[in-house]
């Protein structure tokens, strides 16, 4: 195997995966916040703004749980 082909990151999470996970969601929230806005009466920026912040927070808590090998669906906390 060639340094190249070598990945410079182990397997499995890294540390900065809720990071990524609140920039997916932000970008999936802003997305669907100008959706909501171009099909419906509603012609406000903030609706489009609230929606990214909404996003990006599901994606930081799912991310962030994922890392902490915690399962957020389990009501026994374990």
């Amino acid at each position: 195997m060639s340094p190249r082909d070598a990945s410079p990151l182990p397997p499995g999470r890294q540390p900065y995966d809720p990071l990524v996970g609140f920039r997916a969601g932000a970008i999936a929230g802003g997305i669907l916040g100008a959706i909501l806005v171009a099909v419906s009466s509603l012609a406000n920026f903030w609706v489009v703004l609230v929606g990214a912040a909404i996003g990006g927070g599901i994606g930081y808590w799912t991310e962030k749980f994922k890392l902490s090998g915690e399962d957020p669906d389990d009501p026994s906390g374990g």
